[in-house]
């Protein structure tokens, strides 16, 4: 990939992760507001390899360990309110 779409690429990645970041901070759990962080999480999975959409995130605490596929995250922000608080206070 030319160093010019590399940055570019770079820069969108950068843009949506913040929209993201700027959403899931400032929304409360309601279903249509989860659905839009849902979509904003989405939009920037979109600007990562598929190597790095295929990674896992990993939860670990007490007795609960729970593993996630990187690219079901939107599914579950959108549907859990308790993944979605989770997820939330990672980013807190």
């Amino acid at each position: 990939m030319p160093e010019e779409e590399k940055g570019i690429k770079e820069e969108e990645r950068k843009g949506t992760f913040e929209e993201f970041l700027d959403k899931i901070k400032k929304t409360e759990s309601t279903k249509e507001e989860r659905k839009r962080v849902a979509e904003s999480y989405r939009k920037f999975l979109k600007t990562l390899p598929k190597s790095k959409r295929d990674t896992y995130l990993v939860f670990l605490g007490g007795n609960d360990k729970t593993a996630i596929k990187r690219e079901d995250i939107p599914k579950q922000l959108a549907e859990d309110e308790t993944f979605y608080e989770r997820f939330r206070n990672l980013f807190k």
